[in-house]
């Protein structure tokens, strides 16, 4: 039977110091920190010169990295320049879309030096605060045909403070198509960004994320990826935004066209439409898909469409799927899920405040207004949100159903229980994560659970090797049980402890809980039962004594012979995997032959390499060969560990700024660049002192015994 892999996050952690200790493998010189503007005095805006950076760009690479509000205001000037944009060394203009190119955010961006979500709407604005110009959007896009066709990954970090104050009405080229982005094209994804205590005022087509969702050439074309704009894991946190005009205001995008799709993003910002036109915690107006996607604030428009998801879900092909809303809606038309429905939708609920503003329109607590023949329901809300689940039906039907809280909140193994009945991508609000008050979340959520406080005292204890097992006992001897995590609830008191593992001394100590404050106990650190002295090559005066100690002990490099370790031996392809599948739990003789030529049955490697086959770890040499006794390159180590890593579930983020600082990165074959990419942008693999790589350099096995006590370590 094959072992699987089962050590995810901390896996990468030790990841993170590989080679990076490794005596003779060199360290890589200090980088240059990128310059971020912390001054924010003065009268500027972020398309005022001085004020963006464009050095990191260039017209051949293909992934670029961002890490400062300059370089990302520098992405804005390069795509805002257009059908204009001239580099220095060029003789014409030429466009860049960024079609088929990846940027990178490796870092939180702050575009004003505090928090302006709280502006005044009277005309003024914040006068201390600067403009935001949008990537692509507005005069650009009407003048130059500035559009974004990329990926912007945000890797999960956060844009603060951004600030967009126009006055002027939707005629006017600056005020349309605002947001980070203002516009984007069909083949443009937009991923794992949050916008934060922002404030964007603009006429029509306005979003945190995404102004308007577009097209590369003026008209949607369905043959270029099957679908427009895909928004991805974005989220609106406290940014209020307003629109004055038409086409549409929403939380993450404002006119949400050309068959877009959106899915696990959240608003918790004000949004309004201060006239006839329509808001949305998600989408103003959308022709696409919404999917598992939760507005928890407030929205209104003064006599048009407000909606918690959609404002006006206007297509029949529109869809909103999984989502709920919790926020206070208020509009002409005005529906806890949309203003106006003419798509589809299923499995959604709301439990917000549903209200309307126009006597001659109607509010519902999932629909304001009804118009739609294709498939409504699974559709649910909380009784007193509102007087009926539709407002006004004008065609088609819906099935919606009021439920009291205490239902909404049940969670029972029925057919009526509120989980079924939504599906599978909801969960249960349980106790100690109260994200929503005991009703459903979305199952992406429940990353955000909080731990539950305790009335005693929570005793953390960690061990030198991590997987050693440890006893704690209370002064009448009665052994207390480990929470989940591996921590203690204790009350005041003493306690004894004592650790144990294999191919160690035991080791025991005491510890006091007072006053019920939390104990974090200092490492307890075992010691290895195992004489070096009998390796007559080992010098235990030298950098590799503990590696090769915790080697022997562990059981993963064993000597060559009885008196021989061989550290300065370099590792074998054979031995690498070999170590590598002992640690995942492999034994070589779970697999009895092996699919590479040149590795013969029964081998004291065979089953391991066999096994890092199957799992896509390893892919050989050539020729149907696996080369089991060539050493193994740190190009070829980050490969696989890269592989063994993305297989666990582990966090992958990519920052290239390192690698492409290499005086030697061209020699890197084509099929290790984005390992190594990874694996030096995470500190795994530093170079030398004068700035190379060394992709295909080898390591010795003293070097590799270090690299995977840190493995081991951080895993367990």
């Amino acid at each position: 039977m094959k072992a699987k892999f089962t050590k995810p996050m901390a896996f990468l952690l030790v990841l993170v110091m590989l080679f990076a200790l490794i005596p003779g493998m060199g360290a890589l010189a200090a980088d240059d920190v990128a310059e971020n503007i912390t001054d924010f005095s003065g009268t500027w805006d972020w398309d005022t010169e001085g004020y963006y950076d464009i050095s990191w760009y260039n017209r051949t690479d293909t992934v670029f990295y961002i890490s400062t509000n300059k370089q990302l205001a520098g992405l804005a000037w390069i795509v805002n320049q257009g059908n204009t944009l001239q580099l220095a060394d060029e003789t014409a203009p030429q466009q860049e879309f960024f079609t088929d190119k990846t940027i990178y955010l490796t870092a939180d961006i702050y575009l004003n030096d505090h928090d302006v979500s709280g502006t005044s709407n009277d005309g003024t604005g914040d006068t201390s605060a600067h403009q935001w110009p949008s990537i692509a959007g507005g005069e650009s896009t009407d003048s130059r045909n500035a559009v974004f066709d990329g990926t912007f990954d945000g890797q999960g970090h956060t844009v603060y403070n951004l600030y967009i104050y126009n006055l002027t009405s939707w005629g006017e080229s600056a005020a349309r198509n605002r947001g980070l982005f203002g516009v984007t094209a069909e083949a443009a994804v937009i991923e794992n960004v949050t916008v934060e205590n922002g404030f964007l005022r603009a006429a029509r087509g306005v979003g945190a994320i995404v102004g308007k969702t577009g097209s590369l050439t003026g008209s949607y074309n369905n043959s270029r990826t099957g679908h427009g704009t895909l928004i991805e894991n974005c989220h609106n946190v406290n940014t209020t935004i307003i629109t004055t005009d038409s086409k549409g205001v929403g939380g993450i995008s404002g006119s949400f066209w050309n068959y877009p799709i959106m899915r696990y993003c959240s608003n918790s910002g004000a949004i309004s439409a201060t006239g006839a036109y329509p808001a949305g915690g998600m989408a103003g107006e959308s022709e696409g898909t919404i999917e598992y996607c939760v507005n928890t604030g407030t929205i209104s428009s003064a006599t048009n469409n407000a909606g918690g998801i959609v404002g006006s879900n206007k297509m029949t092909i529109s869809a909103i799927n999984s989502c709920y809303n919790t926020g206070t809606i208020t509009g002409g038309y005005a529906g806890g899920i949309a203003g106006y429905q003419v798509g589809t939708s299923t499995s959604c609920y709301s439990i917000g405040s549903v209200s309307g503003t126009v006597a001659a329109k109607a509010a519902g607590a999932i629909f304001g207004e009804f118009s739609s023949t294709g498939t409504n329901n699974n559709l649910y809300y909380l009784t007193d949100s509102c007087a009926s689940g539709i407002g006004k039906t004008t065609t088609g039907s819906a099935d919606t159903a009021a439920k009291t809280a205490d239902e909404l909140k049940t969670v029972t193994t029925g057919e009526s229980d509120i989980l079924t009945l939504l599906g599978d991508a909801f969960i249960a609000d349980f106790a100690d994560a109260n994200i929503n008050n005991g009703y459903p979340i979305l199952s992406w959520q429940e990353n955000t659970v909080v731990p539950p406080t305790s009335d005693v005292s929570t005793v953390t204890v960690t061990t030198y090797p991590k997987r050693a097992d440890v006893t704690v006992k209370d002064s009448e001897g009665t052994v207390i049980a480990a929470n989940e995590d591996g921590t203690y609830d204790l009350a005041d008191g003493t306690y004894t402890y004592t650790a144990t593992m294999s191919g160690y001394k035991d080791t025991t100590g005491s510890f006091t809980v007072e006053n019920g404050a939390p104990v974090d106990l200092e490492t307890i650190t075992l010691t290895a039962d195992v004489d070096l002295s009998k390796f007559t090559d080992v010098n235990t005066s030298l950098w590799y004594k503990n590696a090769v100690e915790y080697s022997v002990a562990n059981n993963l490099f064993t000597g060559t012979s009885a008196t021989t370790w061989e550290p300065d031996t370099a590792l074998s392809r054979a031995m690498f995997v070999t170590v590598l599948g002992k640690y995942s739990g492999v034994s070589n003789t779970d697999y009895a032959t092996c699919e590479f030529d040149d590795v013969a049955d029964g081998l004291w490697y065979t089953g391991y390499v066999q096994w890092a086959y199957d799992e896509g770890l390893v892919v050989g040499t050539g020729g149907g060969n696996f080369s089991p006794n060539a050493s193994i390159t740190r190009q070829e180590m980050a490969v696989i560990f890269y592989k063994y890593v993305a297989e666990t579930g582990a966090d992958m983020t990519l920052d290239g700024t390192k690698y492409s600082a290499f005086s030697d990165k061209d020699t890197t074959d084509s099929w290790a660049v984005t390992a190594l990419t990874w694996a030096t942008g995470k500190g795994i693999i530093n170079g030398s002192d004068d700035g190379k790589l060394m992709p295909k350099e080898t390591a010795t096995r003293a070097q590799a015994a270090q690299i995977f006590m840190r493995i081991i370590e951080d895993i367990l």
